[in-house]
């Protein structure tokens, strides 16, 4: 659940996060906007997934925050794009 996912966040201080959109108790943006408010999190790239392509519960704006957004099932291609991306920034 995203509770849950915040906390292990939180603790593990992961390089990237791939963010379910609809969780059983928050939604993907409410466990962004939580790791956002999170000083050890808030730097923490998260990519939006969803097995819907159309996210009617969320606004474009909401889910412009996000790193990306990918739908289920998600290409492994794509995640490593992305790493790839990621690391190409960071040097």
């Amino acid at each position: 659940n995203g509770r849950e996912g915040i906390r292990s966040a939180i603790e593990h201080k992961p390089k990237l996060i791939l963010a379910d959109m609809r969780l059983p108790d928050i939604n993907g943006y409410e466990v962004l906007q939580a790791l956002k408010e999170n000083q050890d999190t808030k730097e923490i790239p998260v990519i939006a997934v969803s097995a819907s392509i159309k996210l009617e519960d969320i606004k474009q704006e909401q889910l412009d925050e996000f790193l990306d957004y990918m739908t289920k099932p998600v290409d492994i291609n794509l995640i490593l794009a992305v790493v790839d991306d990621l690391i190409e920034k960071q040097d």
